[in-house]
Parts: C-alpha cells; sequence; structure tokens
C-alpha cells in the first residue's frame, strides 16, 4: 500500500500561511518568461482526498491530493491540468463541489499564496481562485459545501464541530444552532412536499432537519458509528441514506422513519460510504473498506448488484499500478470518490493508487490517471505516459550520459521509472531490487556503459519532518548492467539503512554511499565491498535533552572540483515531538574521505538544526550555498546561507524575506550562469535569484514543493522533482 502522506506538508502549509498574514513579501514577482511548465512521467494518483463532478457539464471533475495538488479535467479524466499552488494550495479536506447551474463555477475549502484558509471560489474552471467573502466564519477546518441545486444561493458549509447556512450566496452566514458534531454531508429536499422545503445535516452525532430555512433544527436519526449519509429527491419523492456501523439505514419520508436496507447492501463485511446523485433518489452506491466491491441499488436500497467485481476484472480496465504491483495493491476506492449530482451513471474514485471513472453506471470502468503507449492488454514492464496527474513524490531526474533517448526518475513509493524514448514514455524498473518504495538516487559508472548504481530504501521522505528521526526501515545500493532495466542487491558490508546518496569519484574510481544515520562508506571495486570512512563525521550531543544523543544522521555528499568531499548531517528529531536538540551540520574530507572535519554547525547567528541540503560552486570551489529549514517551534527560522571563503563565515540570504519560515530545500546553482540560483522550498514553491543570492524574486512554477533540478543544456530543458507534484520539465536557452 502507498504510505507517502508525510506529515510535514500540514505543517509547513500552516505556518507559512500563519507567517505570510499581514505581512507584505519581500521577494519580488518573477521575470521569468519563456516556455510553459509540463508534467512528464508515468501518472500517480495516491492519495486522492477530494473529487467533485459537475451537474451542468459532468466531463468537468476535480480533484484534491493529500500533497498539496489540486486538479482540474474537462474531458471526464482523460486529461488534467494542476492549478498553481499560488491560487489554490494546501490538503483540502472541504469536498470541493461544482455551482448547480453554472459549469465554470467551483467552490472548495482551500488556501492561496496570498490568502489564508477559507472557502475560496473560482468562476473559470480552476484555473484562478479568490475568497468567496470577506467576511466568514473563522473556522479551522472545512469538511463539506453544499449549494442548493434550484436556488445555489443557499449554501451551506459544516466542520468537524458544527454547521453555517447562507441566503445571499456566501455573503453572510448563520450558525446551524441544533447541528453538532463532525459534518458528514448535506441535503435539501426538493420533492415539493406540502411541509416545505426541508435542509437536512448529516453529522457524526446524527441526522438533524431543518424545515424553517435552517432557523432551527431537530434530530430525526440517531445511531452509533455514523460515518457516511447521502440522498436524493425530485418531485414527490426524497429518498435519504445513512451507514451507521455496518447497518445502511433509508427513508422514504423525509427522516420521520427509518429501516435497515436488506441484506444484499451488507454483501461487504465492512460498507465505507454511499453515494446518491441528487436527481435520482432510487440510485445509491455503497464502497466499502476492505475489498474492491461496489454494489448498487436502483430500487432505493431492496436488491443490489455488485457492479465492480475484483475477481475476473471483466468490466474493469486497469492501469499501470495493477500490472507491476498485482490486484489489490491499490485497494478499494475508499479516496476521494464521488458521484455526479445530476447523473448517477457517472461515478469516480481512488483506491490508494488508481483513479477510476465509469460513465455507464458501473457496467465499465476505466483507469483515468495513466495512458498505455501500445496496443493490446498491458504487461508488466510496459511503457505509460501521464495525463497530468502525478500525485507522487520524486527525488531525482537523470538523463543516462551514454544513451541521451534513456531517461530516469527516482520515485517514492513506486521506486523508478525509465524511459527510453527522452521522456515521452515510462516503465517502472525496480526487478531485482530488495528495496520497492524509494529509489533517492543514481550514479554512473564512468567507464561502462549501461553501469548504473541506485540508492534504494524502504523508508521514503528523508529528511522531510516525517522521516527524520533516524533510520527506521532497511535499504541498500543496488548495480544495474543493463541501462537500469534491472537490478542486483550489491550491499556486502553495508548497514541495513536506507541508502540516500551516492557519488563516483574518478580521483580513485571510488563510489561512495551515504547510508542514512550510519555513516559514509566507500567501494573501491564497484559495489562488491565496502569500507566505513566517518571518521570525525558526527556532532557531538553538548544538550541536556534527556533524550539527545549524537546527531549521525548523514544524508547528502558532494564534491568540489579540486577533489575535496563534502557531506551534510541532516535534522534529528526527537521521535513523537518537535525536538532538535542536537544539530546537524556540513562536513568536509580532504583526504578522499579518511577523515572529515566539521565545516559549519552555525551560519550567521542560526544553529543547523534541520540542514537539508547544499551546492558548491562548480567555478569557485570556496563558494557553497547550504539551506536549513526552519524549527518547527519558531525559534529557529532556518534560511539559504552563502560562503565565499570555503566556510569560515557564512550570510543568511533570507534573513529579511517575510515571512521568515520559507522551508527552503535545494539552492540549485545554474551550472551555465553561477550567479543565477534556483531555491526550491517546501510549500513556497521555487524562487531565484539572479545576484549570487543578494535578492530573490517568485518563479512560475506551478507546484508548491519542489525539490532537485536538472539542467540538461545539450537537450535545452530543465527538469524539476518535486514532493508530491511528480516531475516537470520546461525549455530552457
Amino acid at each position: 500500500m502507498f504510505t507517502k502522506m508525510s506529515l510535514l506538508f500540514p505543517v509547513i502549509v500552516l505556518l507559512f500561511l500563519s507567517g505570510c498574514a499581514g505581512n507584505k513579501c519581500c521577494i519580488s514577482p518573477s521575470a521569468q518568461s519563456g516556455p510553459a511548465w509540463v508534467e512528464t512521467g508515468i501518472g500517480q494518483s495516491a492519495g486522492m482526498q477530494t473529487l467533485a463532478i459537475s451537474p451542468v457539464d459532468p466531463s468537468r471533475m476535480v480533484l484534491g491530493g493529500d500533497m498539496s495538488g489540486f486538479y482540474v479535467s474537462a474531458d471526464y479524466g482523460k486529461s488534467w491540468k494542476t492549478v498553481d499552488w499560488k491560487e489554490l494550495n494546501g490538503i483540502l479536506p472541504g469536498t470541493p463541489v461544482f455551482h448547480p447551474k453554472e459549469a465554470g463555477t467551483i467552490y472548495c475549502a482551500g488556501r492561496s499564496f496570498k490568502d489564508a484558509y477559507g472557502i475560496r471560489v473560482s468562476r473559470d474552471g480552476g484555473s484562478s481562485w479568490s475568497i468567496l467573502a470577506e467576511k466568514m466564519p473563522s473556522v479551522d477546518r472545512v469538511l463539506k459545501i453544499y449549494l442548493d441545486r434550484e436556488t445555489p444561493d443557499t449554501m451551506l458549509f459544516g466542520t468537524d464541530k458544527g454547521s453555517f447556512i447562507s441566503a445571499d450566496g456566501g455573503t453572510t452566514w448563520a450558525a446551524c444552532e441544533g447541528v453538532s458534531g463532525s459534518t458528514l454531508n448535506f441535503l435539501i429536499d426538493q420533492s415539493g412536499s406540502k411541509f416545505g422545503k426541508a435542509i437536512f445535516a448529516a453529522t457524526r452525532n446524527g441526522i438533524f432537519r431543518s424545515d424553517d430555512g435552517g432557523k432551527t433544527w431537530i434530530s430525526k436519526l440517531k445511531k452509533p458509528e455514523m460515518k457516511s449519509f447521502s440522498g436524493g429527491s425530485i418531485a414527490g419523492k426524497c429518498a435519504l441514506y445513512c451507514l451507521a456501523g455496518t447497518d445502511l439505514w433509508r427513508s422514504l419520508d423525509r427522516g420521520e422513519n427509518w429501516d435497515i436496507a436488506p441484506a444484499g447492501a451488507r454483501t461487504a463485511p465492512n460498507p465505507f460510504a454511499l453515494y446518491t446523485a441528487e436527481s435520482d433518489p432510487d440510485t445509491v452506491y455503497v464502497t466499502n473498506r476492505d475489498i474492491f466491491d461496489i454494489y448498487k441499488s436502483t430500487d432505493s436500497g431492496n436488491t443490489w448488484k455488485n457492479v465492480f467485481k475484483p475477481d475476473n476484472y471483466k468490466n474493469v480496465k486497469l492501469g499501470w499500478i495493477t500490472y507491476e504491483f498485482g490486484k489489490g495493491y491499490s485497494g478499494p476506492l475508499t479516496q476521494g470518490t464521488n458521484i455526479c449530482p445530476s447523473n448517477p451513471d457517472i461515478l469516480a474514485g481512488c483506491g490508494m493508487g488508481e483513479l477510476m471513472v465509469t460513465l455507464d453506471g458501473g457496467k465499465s470502468w476505466n483507469y483515468s490517471y495513466t495512458k498505455l503507449m501500445q496496443e493490446g492488454t498491458p504487461i508488466k514492464g510496459a511503457a505509460w505516459q501521464t495525463r497530468g496527474l502525478e500525485e507522487s513524490s520524486s527525488w531525482n531526474y537523470y538523463i543516462d550520459p551514454n544513451k541521451k533517448n534513456i531517461h530516469y526518475i527516482c520515485y517514492t513509493d513506486i521506486g523508478f521509472a525509465r524511459s527510453e524514448d527522452s521522456g515521452k514514455s515510462w516503465s517502472i524498473a525496480i526487478t531485482g531490487s530488495a528495496w520497492l518504495n524509494t529509489v533517492y538516487d543514481l550514479a554512473f559508472d564512468p567507464d561502462t556503459p549501461g553501469v548504473v548504481y541506485g540508492a534504494a530504501s524502504n523508508e521514503h521522505d528523508i529528511p522531510h519532518w516525517s522521516n527524520c528521526e533516524g533510520a527506521k526501515y532497511p535499504g541498500g545500493v543496488l548495480r544495474s548492467d543493463d541501462y537500469a532495466k534491472t537490478w542486483k542487491v550489491v550491499s556486502d558490508g553495508l548497514p541495513k539503512v536506507a541508502c540516500t546518496k551516492l557519488l563516483f569519484d574518478r580521483t580513485d574510481n571510488a563510489l561512495y554511499a551515504v547510508m542514512y544515520s550510519d555513516g559514509v562508506y566507500k567501494s573501491l571495486d564497484r559495489g562488491k565491498t565496502w569500507v566505513k570512512k566517518s571518521n570525525g563525521l558526527v556532532v557531538k550531543n553538548r544538550s541536556d535533552h534527556k533524550m539527545a544523543s549524537d546527531n549521525t544522521d548523514v544524508y547528502t555528499i558532494a564534491k568540489d572540483r579540486k577533489g575535496t568531499l563534502y557531506c551534510l548531517i541532516t535534522a534529528h528529531r526527537i521521535k513523537g515531538t518537535n525536538d532538535y536538540p542536537v544539530p546537524g551540520g556540513l562536513f568536509r574530507s580532504k583526504d578522499r574521505g579518511e577523515n572529515w572535519e566539521l565545516v559549519a554547525s552555525e551560519c550567521d547567528g542560526t544553529l543547523l538544526l534541520w540542514p537539508v541540503e547544499f551546492d558548491i560552486d562548480p567555478n569557485d570551489p570556496d563558494t557553497i550555498y547550504l539551506t536549513a529549514m526552519g524549527s518547527l517551534k519558531g525559534v529557529n527560522y532556518g534560511g539559504v546561507f552563502k560562503t565565499v571563503d570555503g566556510g569560515k563565515t557564512w550570510k543568511n540570504l533570507t534573513k529579511d524575506i517575510s515571512p521568515k519560515v520559507i522551508y527552503p530545500f535545494k539552492p540549485c546553482i545554474d551550472p551555465r550562469n553561477t550567479k543565477h540560483i534556483l531555491l526550491t522550498t517546501e510549500g513556497r514553491g521555487m524562487l531565484e535569484s539572479v545576484d549570487g543570492g543578494a535578492s530573490w524574486s517568485e518563479t512560475d512554477f506551478p507546484f508548491a514543493s519542489p525539490q532537485r533540478i536538472f539542467f540538461d543544456y545539450e537537450g535545452g530543458d530543465m527538469y524539476v522533482a518535486t514532493f508530491g507534484g511528480g516531475v516537470w520539465k520546461k525549455g530552457i536557452k
């Protein structure tokens, strides 16, 4: 199962936005222009949390993911476009919703670069977003947004504590007094009942009804383990459905009386959620937590039919995830599933890997995140192309130095992918690895074309907040002799921890491997044997923290033009806390790894509690840029630090940037113009400097969390690996 969901990103976004509030950003707008950014990769839709389908134009869909991405489609999911992070960003717990009469109007709970969290609206199909209203109730988390399909000026939104209602399109709001509990869903009755237009609010505490436009509410159902509610109404009929535990309750009289649907609805052992198109009260779907089966009723729950068949998949076309990792790897459709409000035949949803869509009521299902690049039935190792949906983390992008048509992506969760057509299509290539989750880095043998080394692990996301507590899961070094098609393990003598970086040093034909939390190892025989080379590579504990220990969490290594090696020790967070009692630091070896000396664990008055990356000027080895993220306690803001004297003195280049908590990740020096620095960040997009870091400007990079950049001047492109948005590329001169 996919495990990439990091605890880092919500904290970053919240800190960033709290820092932005009321402050004018000191970073100037970007002068960057030229070709547009485009995504490349195999396609992935893991961790999708929210989905909506337009009732006016069902070809329009939107998706929100757990890695901050928000995506729009105008062709039933055949292609997707990422919404620029500056317009809409952050985890979106509130299901987005389309306007019931305007195809291009969408509402969503989220945040932007310039505004704090709240309900936002787009009038142009998702390209640009603004705050719905200046005066909104102050809430931490919106769980559901709802519009009356006949009179959309009537709106509701629900939180984990209560609900609010507006009668003027969201300009003013009133609390729904009497509605309590974490919100599940809403419904406004359109049946034309003689008793009036009822409003239903479902929470984990029960189902409440208002008969006076939301002024007063009464409880109509209270059951333990309330977990899902849906319903529909047409002239003369209103049907309500509720899941409580494993029981499906229904009411056909506006909540006055309830009964349990027949046993067919409970064929699955653990029903998860209900979906009903508002325009068709008779049709209801039930998804399940433990198995793929989706049950459908077209007679208000009296009889049921399984419309998603996991045993034979005769009506289901599956994508590369199933063919590479097996049936069941993606899990049942319990992530971001939803139905078209105006058409019960259109349903879409995600497991922890594959986005599936049906346009015919479950008779057939098709994957909607990737595209097979050949005719016929897919096979393991087939070539695929993204549809623009890249909800994945990537660490590095490489072009083979001997065969320029072969490109490589180092991924989290799905390991590794390679392309033989310069990035147009991709195949998963992790066969032979003992660690399938993550490949962090590659190194190429300079003497033998086709020999590639890989840094791999079952521990992902190092050194992000969720994974900077020291080693948790095993990893090691891989070798391929066929341009990374297949792999074998070459880790004899290495500790069983994650390998996060490789370096091939031509000086003595040495291969260095950085083994996270243990040390640097060196091989002089192409990985057959390894010797530890970590003398002095430690930040000693000088803290009185009772849980503190020496910091040996090595993370990355590089070499300058003179042959000096540099190694970075990153953060060591005390497990279960936000404490970093012992800093990391930058180290240097002038004798090919035999001995290491500390260059810096403090820069310009800032203790390097969470150092992340560094880059060395290819023309001037005394010039080094180093990044450190800020302490989550807010007492240490980190920054981008620069030395021009080999580490004797440092200057914080981002000290005056507001907000101060920018979470810089990697300083990337443009090899053709070393005054041009591109800075990747977590949650702050990509910044650039054209004067060696003296000033910074925003770029047009569309995703919030870029990580590393690969410059391919020969091919005319630059590639950006991101934390949650796959790989992007853009033409460069």
